[in-house]
């Protein structure tokens, strides 16, 4: 596995030292599992997305899947809905 960041490789251990620590402490296991199951893939996809790998069509629409749950494009869209808002309330809400 490679890192186009070097900052990325330092932290790739993190999530499961961090459920290695946990697992004596919580009773919750499952639950911290999958915490540590979603940090790890979080890494492992910013890998696949900087990597310049050729991506199969899959990985592509996966990609393209996130890229459009990514927050500035969620801000893009909240902002209209926040401006009615903002007119709803000058106009007295009528």
């Amino acid at each position: 596995m490679t890192f186009d960041r070097g900052w990325m490789l330092a932290i790739a251990w993190m999530p499961l030292a961090w459920a290695a620590w946990e697992w004596t402490r919580t009773r919750r296991r499952l639950a911290l599992t999958l915490k540590c199951l979603a940090l790890t893939a979080i890494l492992l996809a910013e890998r696949l997305k900087r990597s310049g790998v050729p991506r199969s069509p899959d990985d592509a629409k996966t990609l393209a899947k996130a890229e459009g749950c990514r927050l500035d494009n969620i801000r893009e869209r909240v902002q209209p809905i926040l401006a009615s808002f903002a007119t709803a309330a000058t106009s007295g809400g009528r």
